[in-house]
């Protein structure tokens, strides 16, 4: 060939033929395409590296130098060219992270990376700060700039996290589609956009449209009238501080108290919708703690309220199914809470899906992974660290209530508990928030017992002690004064009462979970369960059960408030009640059947002294009268009379007869239980709550618990039969919990 033609001509002689590669390929010896990141580093998960960078051999741990670190470095020939003009495959991978840089000064982004780098591996700088909690609390945003970009981040283990001025987001894993990276400039035709874009094409309110039914911004002017009655907003954000707050710490009070300033003194103008909705849920749990003198003023306010919240989560625009924001997760924990402690069936069986959307958002924002890597300002860390946790906790105890799955797995969270600023207790040495740390490593184990009962086998006897074990060493190692029995002091903090409770409570639920298959065994086992090779897990249920009929004894007489409206009180002492009557009427020979007789008497006697005006109690008591009743014709005891010894109507006190030391009378229908032991209840009854709580309401209409039982058929549910329509398992979703629950733990082939 001629040297003077071709690649050999004479006119490149002595120029130098170096490929500019990569390190990482130059390092390997591969050919490099020379589009950065290229293609080998990309097959081999090391983009973060390209070009520049490279793995070190040896002891030596991956590294990433990064040129904004190198001041002093010039830029390379390769930097260059990468920083002047980007190949087509790039722009086709990422360019919406480059054309956001593009046109940062328009719209005043806060991104910023490596010049050599597309924006998407690049990690947040310190600019990200104008994201900070308190700058985005006004809810302005920067002029000449939309509403929906403020702020785009990554880190190559993190993945890509979106933040909007108005405090909703999106966050894609490292291995996302990189369509979901798209920002609002590259978004499709407006033939292809979601439906109702604008407030003129939303729909009416009431009308279908799910799951896009939007509300019109017009409404949310016409919510704001529910804020104009101030002493009731302050009577029902401090109900909800008093009566809530204990339990969930899904928000932060100083938050709501500064946003409702701004909705009262400036308008709802400068607040993204979601944080409205939050504000509203408050007060609508806080309606709805209201004291029985005041229930009919809180059942008009209470439902508004949460209706009013809806309306802000499903504003037109800010839809939260596709505007997600950690706000939105906040709201839909405490639109649970409200469902759950309304105690009718349709708002319970609500309350399950909608916790497992508020943690698909909570996924959606990125909640999940360590917040740090974003290099977020430390109280926007602080804050969703706090709502993962919390709604992570939520799904983990209703699980188990549910006997269903979980749905977020340790391994799946980077994020690091989170750390709660203390309050004054009232007393040295106390705190009210070590109850939500223990809380937050209880939801841990929950989620090992889920898992451990999810399957189609049960564990082993030896797995069960071993959980027996570990449940139980939470309340050895919880404060002295959160544990059950604990004296209750002068000037401690009205929380502790109902959290030294509540920490019972979940240890015994978690007890009761685990030991029910086997229970069921050695109930069938023969006429004495002692004697069967199950009667460990036979003693723990009825030990477990008689501390949740305690609990609601305590409950009662220290915190009456939480004792009637929260739920779950009433939920596990019926639960309670029912294994107890399992006992008395399946097991008459056992030598456990009379302590379990005066057991279930004390719970039946709670519930049938109990204002009637809770949900749970008028669809208990029947249930537990029925029982009674199969119980007394076994044991030939005279038969319970509801009329003589539950609410009545007539009565403008408290149900149960208050004598003048403050303990309780009971009614001639009562007159036949036996003395009580000292460590179940003191005489032959419980202490009431006080006057001050239940006040002076009266029912509308006289009470007829038989009413709400149909074909009254507890009593054959637990006679070794099911009537008919009952036969089929998967009917009984139709059924209230309180049915179910009592159909769960008769029915031992459930196991």
């Amino acid at each position: 060939m001629n040297p003077s033609s071709g690649p050999y001509r004479a006119g490149r002689k002595g120029v130098s033929r170096k490929v500019e590669s990569c390190e990482e390929c130059r390092r390997l010896k591969l050919k490099c395409n020379r589009i950065w990141p290229c293609e080998n580093c990309l097959r081999r998960k090391t983009a973060h590296l390209c070009p520049d960078d490279k793995l070190e051999t040896g002891k030596h741990h991956r590294r990433s130098s990064l040129t904004e670190d190198r001041p002093d470095v010039p830029k390379s020939p390769l930097q260059r060219r990468h920083s002047s003009q980007t190949s087509p495959r790039l722009d086709s991978l990422h360019a919406p992270n480059q054309q956001r840089s593009q046109t940062s000064s328009a719209r005043d982004s806060v991104t910023r990376g490596r010049p050599s780098l597309p924006n998407v591996f690049s990690p947040v700088q310190s600019t990200i700060r104008d994201l900070s909690h308190d700058s985005s609390r006004t809810g302005s945003t920067q002029a000449g700039s939309p509403d929906y970009a403020t702020a785009a981040a990554s880190s190559s283990r993190s993945g890509f996290i979106a933040l909007h001025a108005d405090g909703t987001g999106e966050y894609v894993g490292q291995a996302g589609a990189p369509l979901y990276t798209l920002s609002e400039a590259q978004s499709p035709p407006p033939a292809m956009r979601p439906a109702f874009p604008s407030a003129s094409m939303a729909r009416p309110r009431g009308s279908l449209g799910f799951p896009f039914a939007e509300t019109d911004p017009a409404q949310l002017q016409a919510d704001m009238f529910l804020l104009r009655d101030v002493a009731s907003v302050t009577r029902a954000l401090e109900r909800y501080e008093m009566h809530v707050h204990w339990m969930y710490r899904i928000i932060e009070l100083p938050d709501v108290r500064d946003d409702l300033q701004t909705l009262t003194s400036v308008g709802h103008a400068k607040l993204p919708a979601h944080r409205i909705a939050v504000v509203f849920m408050v007060l609508a749990l806080g309606e709805l703690f209201a004291p029985l003198n005041e229930t009919q003023m809180a059942n008009e306010r209470s439902p508004a309220l949460y209706c009013a919240a809806l309306d802000c989560l499903t504003l037109s625009g800010q839809h939260f199914l596709y505007r997600h924001s950690p706000a939105s997760c906040e709201a839909l924990h405490l639109v649970v809470t409200f469902l759950f402690n309304r105690g009718d069936m349709e708002s319970s069986r609500a309350a399950w899906p909608l916790l497992g959307l508020s943690l698909r958002i909570a996924q959606a924002t990125g909640l999940h992974k360590n917040s740090r890597d974003w290099q977020l300002p430390l109280d926007q860390v602080a804050r969703r660290e706090r709502i993962l946790a919390e709604s992570i906790t939520y799904d983990r105890l209703q699980s188990l209530n549910f006997g269903r799955p979980h749905m977020i797995s340790d391994e799946q969270v980077e994020a690091d508990p989170p750390q709660l600023p203390e309050e004054p207790s009232g007393i040295e040495g106390q705190s009210i928030v070590a109850f939500h740390h223990i809380k937050y490593a209880m939801s841990s184990f929950f989620a090992q017992v889920s898992d451990a009962f999810s399957g189609g086998n049960v564990p082993d006897s030896k797995t069960i002690l071993q959980m027996d074990r570990q449940a139980r060493s939470f309340l050895s190692n919880s404060p002295s004064y959160l544990r059950f029995g604990a004296p209750s002091l002068a000037g401690e903090h009205c929380h502790l009462a109902p959290q030294r409770l509540m920490l019972e409570l979940l240890v015994h639920k978690a007890l009761l979970f685990i030991h029910r298959p086997f229970f069921a065994e050695a109930l069938l086992h023969s006429n004495e369960p002692l004697s069967s090779p199950r009667a460990a897990s036979f003693v723990a249920c009825i030990k477990s059960a008689r501390q949740h009929t305690l609990i609601m004894q305590t409950a009662l007489q220290t915190c009456p408030a939480s004792a009637f409206h929260w739920w779950f009180f009433a939920f596990h002492a019926a639960t309670a009640a029912v294994i107890q009557s399992l006992v008395v009427i399946k097991a008459t020979c056992s030598l456990m059947q009379p302590e379990c007789w005066i057991d279930f008497k004390l719970s039946y006697d709670i519930f049938a002294n109990m204002p009637t005006e809770s949900r749970i109690v008028q669809r208990t008591l029947p249930i537990l009268h029925e029982l009674k009743t199969r119980a007394c014709q076994l044991l030939g005891e005279p038969a319970p009379r509801i009329s003589e010894s539950s609410y009545d109507p007539s009565s403008r006190a408290s149900p149960a007869l208050h004598n003048g030391n403050g303990s309780v009378t009971m009614t001639a229908a009562d007159e036949s239980l036996p003395p009580s032991r000292d460590s179940l209840a003191a005489g032959n009854g419980y202490l009431a709550p006080p006057d001050s709580f239940l006040g002076v309401g009266t029912p509308s209409a006289a009470y007829d618990p038989m009413s709400v039982l149909e074909g009254a058929e507890a009593a054959s549910l637990l006679d070794g039969f099911l009537p008919d329509h009952l036969k089929d398992q998967q009917t009984w979703h139709e059924l209230d919990p309180i049915t179910q629950s009592m159909l769960f733990w008769s029915t031992p082939q459930l196991r």
